[in-house]
């Protein structure tokens, strides 16, 4: 896939937060902390709705086309919020949401193949993923703390596992890094 295929998604101007609400809500904070700027729409089926916090029931319901979306839904509902997005046009999506092809079983390989399925064409990081932090346009598709300033330079970081990635982005480092990217399986988007 060429790089030009995942700009919309690793430099978002909108996001869509969908599903479980501490490690959604975790993705809204990195964002504020690391000064996004742009559109944050949070997807929840019952969650209760403020002035201040609005949230939808669905990805058809959302007010636009996100760019990226942040996706932590239990595993069999996480190819139906795929191909939602592919018809509404997203950019592209991390699927946080685990139990694929890293559980080697048929059920996971199913699900697994229903995800590359009903995502269509996107560009997607994961199942079974950390997400990633994209410090040059301030965006952050990660469920944790976010380590580091906006910068005008640095390097890209990637790696399969969230937790080896989120260890180095905690240490002081002479090279600033840029990007940090958690692939996860690695199903669509790879190393």
């Amino acid at each position: 896939m060429p790089a030009s295929d995942i700009r919309r998604l690793i430099a978002p101007r909108s996001i869509a937060l969908i599903g479980a609400s501490a490690w959604t809500d975790a993705v809204a904070a990195g964002n504020a902390t690391i000064g996004y700027r742009g559109t944050v729409w949070r997807v929840h089926p019952t969650r209760a709705s403020t002035p201040e916090r609005p949230f939808y029931r669905s990805v058809a319901d959302l007010p636009g086309v996100p760019d990226a979306a942040f996706i932590a839904v239990p595993n069999h509902e996480a190819p139906g919020v795929a191909g939602a997005l592919a018809a509404r046009g997203a950019g592209g999506f991390v699927c946080f949401s685990s139990g694929f092809g890293e559980l080697g079983t048929e059920v996971g390989r199913r699900l697994n193949g229903e995800l590359l399925e009903q995502a269509g064409g996107l560009p997607f990081f994961g199942p079974n993923c950390y997400g990633f932090v994209n410090f040059f346009d301030r965006a952050a598709m990660l469920p944790d703390q976010i380590v580091g300033e906006p910068l005008e330079r640095g390097v890209a970081l990637i790696c399969q596992s969230g937790t080896i990635s989120l260890s180095l982005s905690f240490n002081e480092r002479s090279v600033p890094i840029g990007y940090l990217f958690s692939v996860g399986n690695q199903s669509r988007l790879a190393v």
